[in-house]
């Protein structure tokens, strides 16, 4: 999939090893008495935490490939909301998927974000994470801004947290204004139109740094 924009191409690698459909609104607004909505202080703690475990097991290279992998993926796992965010990457193709097919296509969409961006990350020379500050957005989300720093300069990217069952989890993360979800969603829809359901997971299956989808 070629759609992503460039400055995500370039800076995105950054973000996952750790790493809704709409552009998140910076104005908030008061959520139903039944919704969880997300503590900007707590969010900040957890993306701040999840960055430095994440850095710690790209800086350990005394892992093998298939060890920082799979610690990669389970990061993935605990900081993620890795189902909402394959349904928002599939959209309304979604309704063409039974459960059984659905439970296939989440890990797939999980084990793809796990090797897309782990070793771009380490491929980028990043050297540290920072959480700076976060913010309420929308009605029950925080948003919250990590510095990562590479060789010679520094990325500002902003991390979106949304509570599910008590516990936060990150929904979208965006790099120079442009929405992981957003850019996510155009490649896979074009990805179906050209090549149907099939060239999709063929193309979850078989990504590389080396063909960007």
């Amino acid at each position: 999939m070629r759609g992503v924009a460039n400055a995500f191409r370039q800076f995105g690698a950054l973000l996952l090893v750790l790493m809704i459909g709409s552009t998140p609104l910076r104005t908030a607004s008061a959520a139903p008495a039944d919704e969880e909505v997300a503590d900007p202080a707590q969010a900040l703690e957890f993306v701040d935490g999840l960055a430095t475990q994440a850095y710690q097991v790209m800086a350990d290279h005394a892992l093998s490939m298939q060890e920082r992998d799979a610690r990669a993926r389970a990061l993935i796992d605990h900081g993620f909301n890795v189902r909402y965010m394959s349904l928002l990457a599939l959209g309304s193709y979604a309704r063409d998927f039974d459960e059984k097919k659905l439970d296939d296509y989440e890990t797939k969409f999980g084990d793809f974000l796990c090797g897309k961006y782990a070793r771009l990350v380490e491929n980028y020379g990043v050297v540290r994470f920072r959480a700076i500050d976060a913010e309420q957005v929308g009605r029950r989300d925080a948003l919250v801004h990590l510095m990562i720093y590479r060789k010679g300069d520094a990325v500002d990217t902003e991390w979106r947290v949304r509570m599910f069952e008590g516990e936060p989890r990150i929904i979208d993360v965006q790099v120079s204004g442009l929405s992981l979800m957003q850019s996510e969603r155009a490649d896979f829809a074009a990805v179906i139109k050209q090549s149907g359901y099939k060239g999709l997971f063929d193309a979850l299956n078989t990504y590389s740094v080396d063909k960007p989808i």
